[in-house]
């Protein structure tokens, strides 16, 4: 069992392996990565304040936090809303632990085709393999300002893109 802290968070990896998540582990394409946990429960100092992801993996910049559902019943059990409060922890965490991009997406097995829950990606466990995952930034300042820049540049205000594109790279640099 691996324990890993960044105040105020917890991430724990539970040692058991759920027969039913191994055509998940098959599926992933580890190139890009320098590391990978599996079975990983997230923790905010209270109890209540608990997320267990099937998969995280990472390189120097970037993480994805990765939910598997065995089946479509599965996958309908899950609120919308629950998805996207999953998803905000996750970009917490990643910020916590110092990355610049993150992106928090639900596979699921029988799925027919790419779909949107909330916000949060969802694929078919078929696809995982050829999946390249869109990261977001952790910083929502810089999410903010890069919509400000494309809505800018369509009115030819060139000299405020420069300006929001300095403020962009100032709040990147702050982050690191």
């Amino acid at each position: 069992m691996i324990e890993i802290h960044s105040n105020p968070y917890t991430l724990t990896t539970r040692p058991d392996t759920q027969e039913s998540e191994e055509p998940l582990r098959e599926r992933l394409d580890l190139r890009w990565v320098n590391g990978c946990l599996f079975n990983v429960m997230a923790q905010k100092r209270t109890p209540q304040a608990r997320v267990e992801y099937d998969a995280v993996l990472w390189n120097s910049r970037s993480i994805l936090f990765i939910e598997y559902k065995d089946s479509l019943t599965a996958h309908r059990r899950m609120p919308a809303k629950r998805a996207q409060q999953v998803s905000d922890f996750a970009r917490n965490i990643a910020k916590t632990l110092g990355f610049r991009e993150y992106n928090y997406i639900i596979v699921v097995n029988g799925l027919e085709s790419r779909t949107v829950k909330n916000g949060v990606p969802v694929i078919p466990l078929d696809e995982l393999e050829r999946y390249q995952p869109e990261f977001q930034p952790t910083q929502r300042e810089v999410e903010y300002i890069d919509k400000l820049i494309e809505k800018h540049r369509k009115t030819a205000d060139d000299e405020l893109v420069k300006e929001l594109e300095k403020l962009r790279t100032m709040i990147q640099e702050r982050g690191r």
